[in-house]
């Protein structure tokens, strides 16, 4: 099924230097079962023609930002792996946690405000498949124009002026 569902392609790859080292850190470092490593390559075999390196790299920043966030995403989303880190993954989640109002580059000890924005990801891992410029700003922008959220002209979560404030501007 693999074989057919990725086109053939899995028939080039060698299997001593690319299968087996990409299946065994699949393993070892995200899935621990061999059903659920089974299962993420079937959904998705092209995660097999990806690189170690192009893996680990996207299991790292994955992992920067919660600490099961790699494992999620490659358990419901596997196809997230197959796109650039640098010129899709990482523009999409800065946007998203700007939008959120979340700094994901804080120390961890910072990040209590971040576990929110963690449990979104892991609800909704799909989000990062989608484009920036052609879906979430579109969409950002319909929800700042309606008032249902209030973002700056930096895509940042603007914070409603606090009731001291508002009194103030009625007094004036």
């Amino acid at each position: 099924k693999v074989v057919q569902t990725s086109t053939g392609s899995v028939l080039s790859l060698s299997v001593e230097q690319n299968l087996k080292p990409t299946m065994e850190f699949l393993l070892k470092e995200l899935f621990q079962e061999a059903s659920l490593l089974k299962k993420c390559v079937l959904t998705h075999p092209q995660l097999l023609g990806l690189s170690l390196a192009n893996l680990q790299s996207k299991v790292a920043y994955f992992g920067s930002i919660g600490s099961s966030l790699a494992v999620r995403v490659a358990a419901k989303c596997p196809a997230i792996y197959s796109l650039n880190l640098e010129q899709n993954i990482v523009p999409t989640i800065d946007f998203l946690a700007r939008v959120w109002g979340v700094d994901i580059a804080s120390p961890t000890k910072e990040r209590k405000s971040n576990e929110n924005f963690v449990s979104m990801l892991h609800e909704y891992p799909n989000i990062i498949t989608l484009s920036v410029e052609s879906n979430l700003q579109p969409t950002m922008m319909f929800f700042n124009k309606t008032g249902y959220t209030l973002l700056n002209e930096n895509w940042e979560l603007a914070l409603p002026p606090t009731n001291g404030a508002a009194k103030n501007k009625t007094n004036s």
